[in-house]
This record gives structure tokens, sequence and C-alpha cells, in this order.
């Protein structure tokens, strides 16, 4: 059985998670088989996706100033113009702001939490369709694949809402899911 709090494998038997040691009250608490869980909506992917931009865009936000005030104060020492450096800015801060979001996605998604902060609000995680949680090298197949989602006019992104399992492309091509947490 499956540990709904970390995705950790345990014993049928199991009285605790071997994973994160929560205690087993319920059979509601493990998922014993992925038809035991609700899958989460579109709207609901949605919302956590908006928190989730929120908290991307501050971040970008505070690295890019510290970073913006560093580089420039080594400009300054080094009697570069900041003008003639403008568009390295602009350029720098978009490249660090899409690392930021691959490993914000990849990591969250990959670690005990099974979720971003958005998902986690919302009370959902993500599972392979066993029910599992997912590889590093799966996290980063689904982020990736969201590009094919995206490209497609998000028409990727909204076959959540009318799908079975309510799977986005991505999580199609990534064999994962996207569940409420019970």
């Amino acid at each position: 059985m499956v540990c709904s709090k970390c995705g950790a494998k345990n014993p049928a038997d199991a009285k605790f998670c071997i994973g994160c040691g929560s205690r087993f009250a319920n059979k509601r608490e493990v998922l014993s088989t992925i038809s035991d869980v609700e899958y989460s909506g579109f709207w609901e992917r949605f919302f956590a996706y908006c928190i989730d931009s929120i908290i991307l865009t501050l971040a970008s936000v505070v690295v890019g100033f510290i970073g913006a005030f560093f580089i420039g104060f080594v400009m300054a020492l080094m009697g570069i113009e900041i003008e003639e450096m403008e568009d390295f800015f602009v350029v720098l801060y978009y490249i660090l702001a899409f690392i930021l979001s691959w490993l914000y996605f990849t990591i969250m998604e990959s670690s005990k939490l099974q979720a971003t902060l958005g998902k986690k609000i919302c009370n959902l995680f993500v599972t392979d369709t066993s029910g599992n949680r997912i590889t590093f090298l799966k996290a980063n197949a689904r982020f990736w694949s969201k590009f094919i989602s995206a490209v497609i006019f998000g028409i990727g992104y909204i076959m959540a809402a009318f799908t079975e399992k309510h799977q986005a492309l991505h999580d199609m091509i990534a064999d994962t899911l996207v569940v409420k947490k019970k």
C-alpha cells in the first residue's frame, strides 16, 4: 500500500509508514490502489497554478533584484555604463526566471510533498498512475511536456476538464495524475 502523505510504498499490514512515520489510522489514509483517490479537476489545478505563478513571480523579482544589484555593483567598479547592458539584464532575468520555474516544479513535485506550494494549499498532489511518488526524471518529463500542452493553444491543459482521470496532455505524456488529498 502507498502512504497518502509521503507516497512511500509500505507492506499491506503496516501500521506506520516506513517513509514518514505516519500512523495508518484507517483505510482512507492509505492509497492501496489509485482508484481510492479523487482526481483533481481543471479549476482546482488552475487555481493552484495561479498561486504558484504568484510565488514564482515574487521569487523571480527578489532573485533578479539581488542579482542585478551585484552585477550592477561590479559593472560600476569596472566603469561600464548600465545602459549599455540593459538588454543583457532583461535576457538574464528571463533565463533566471525560467530556471527557477523549472527547478520549483520539478523538485517540489518529486519531493516528499509531491506538490508545489500552490497544489499543497489546494490539497492536491502529483502521483504516477500507480499511486506512487514521481521521480525527478518523471517530474522533468511532466515539466517539459507542458510546452506541448501550451503550444497547441492551451488545449493540452483544457484536456484536464474532459478526460476520465482529469489528466492534461502533459500528465498523459509523463504518465502522472494530480489527485486530491483525503
